[in-house]
């Protein structure tokens, strides 16, 4: 029955986005950013329903092209144009490689991690010529807000039915699916956080304002359950950051607050593994006490052996065997990863984005007077500092978080233009 279920939505989902290819896109980001595969795996049975949904996209895609109803001006702009440069890098890094053909075990093989890292830039130049107005990049959004929520409320649900022990590795909460990673799936939440709060200010409806918003402290808690240290780091700066601009003062100091009290209630995950991880470096002088600055210390040393194209694609560990003795680790550094893996131009490119990101933040707040563009901008910039801060001690770079950002931030920033042309216009 479930199965007849799932073939009937997935049928409906690719007519759909055959007929309104945004939809699909919806579709594809819900997939991908909700991992309901993950939750019900008997159901899925490893269906490729992203695959079939993406290709429905497409097909809509090239409809709507050909009836001109494509608006390409939407990608003309410098975050897309630093994107086709970083493709072209990213796969030349592969090819020219020197480890090319070689694999040493790595999670995701490079071939394999190469075809990942071109699908997420494919779905980002059909997601910007699709999502073209307001109402729907709204729905967009609510990918995130509501994939967040609904995880908010599966973890907050595990722990005080008191059944975290099942879900649990060394006492922190594991996600489900793409989320079993714990430190990625606490970039979910530090990402989500600044969309839910910020996105109630422009609720009308007082008692769904006031649930959305409960779910900001209910998500800091299960951030505080996944006891990710850099996660910790991040919600600390975001939180001060959403305080600062939070149109009322009284209630932005008021979640800062908040947080502190949870921080102190509820941090007691995050101290025991930082206490642990000294205590075994103190006994055990073949542990370090922290593996990153030895994968960044080998990252450094790459860079500088080969800055034009890097050891190409998910080879860092491949490469790391003639830097590292012993067991040889991730990059644990997104910037890094760029930089090591594709060459320095790469990683400044990343770099750029977060650059551009403060740039478009400025330009919007200024230019335009819609609030839901408005709070984009805000959720959008806190967003991807929080983001930054993660990715500071992640590999990041074949994750859909990044390349999310990215279209919201264009999308958000071309709508704002026709705002601005059109006010030009009015005036005249």
């Amino acid at each position: 029955m479930t199965t007849a279920l799932l073939l009937i939505i997935t049928l409906i989902s690719c007519l759909a986005a055959i007929a309104r290819p945004w939809i699909g896109v919806i579709a594809y980001y819900t997939l991908a950013l909700l991992s309901p595969d993950g939750f019900w795996p008997w159901i899925f049975n490893n269906s490729r329903i992203s695959l079939y949904v993406a290709i429905a996209t497409i097909l809509g895609l090239t409809f709507s092209i050909l009836k001109k109803e494509i608006n390409f001006s939407n990608i003309k702009n410098k975050q897309t144009t630093a994107l086709i440069l970083l493709a072209l890098v990213v796969n030349t890094s592969h090819f020219l490689s020197p480890y090319y053909g070689v694999y040493v075990g790595q999670i995701i093989p490079p071939g394999e991690a190469l075809v990942i890292f071109n699908k997420l830039l494919i779905f980002y130049f059909i997601s910007i010529l699709l999502i073209d107005d307001n109402k729907k990049l709204m729905y967009l959004v609510s990918v995130l807000i509501v994939t967040a929520i609904i995880y908010t409320i599966w973890s907050n649900n595990i722990y005080f039915s008191g059944n975290l022990w099942a879900t649990s590795d060394n006492g922190r909460l594991k996600g489900v699916g793409r989320y079993l990673d714990e430190n990625v799936f606490s970039v979910l939440f530090v990402s989500a956080i600044p969309f839910i709060y910020f996105y109630t200010s422009i609720l009308k409806n007082k008692f769904l304002k006031y649930s959305v918003l409960l779910m900001v402290p209910l998500a800091w808690h299960s951030l505080f359950l996944i006891g990710s240290r850099g996660a910790l780091i991040a919600l600390l700066v975001t939180t001060l950051v959403i305080a600062f601009r939070s149109h009322s003062k009284i209630f932005g100091s008021v979640v800062l607050f908040g947080l502190l009290v949870a921080v102190v209630n509820y941090g007691g995950t995050i101290y025991e593994r930082s206490t642990n991880t000294v205590n075994t470096a103190q006994t055990d002088s073949e542990e370090p006490l922290n593996p990153r600055i030895i994968t960044w210390t080998a990252g450094l040393e790459m860079i500088k052996d080969r800055p034009l194209l890097g050891v190409g694609i998910e080879q860092f560990q491949t490469a790391g065997i003639e830097y590292i003795d012993g067991r040889v680790l991730v990059a644990h550094n997104t910037f890094l990863q760029f930089a090591t893996q594709a060459g320095l131009l790469a990683g400044f490119i990343y770099l750029w984005f977060f650059y551009n990101f403060f740039i478009t933040f400025k330009f919007i707040n200024k230019a335009s007077i819609d609030p839901f563009n408005l709070c984009i901008s805000n959720a959008m910039f806190i967003s991807s500092i929080g983001y930054f801060i993660c990715a500071i001690f992640l590999n990041l770079m074949i994750t859909e978080m990044l390349y999310f950002l990215l279209i919201i931030n264009i999308t958000n920033l071309n709508q704002v233009n026709k705002e601005v042309l059109s006010n030009k216009d009015i005036n005249i």
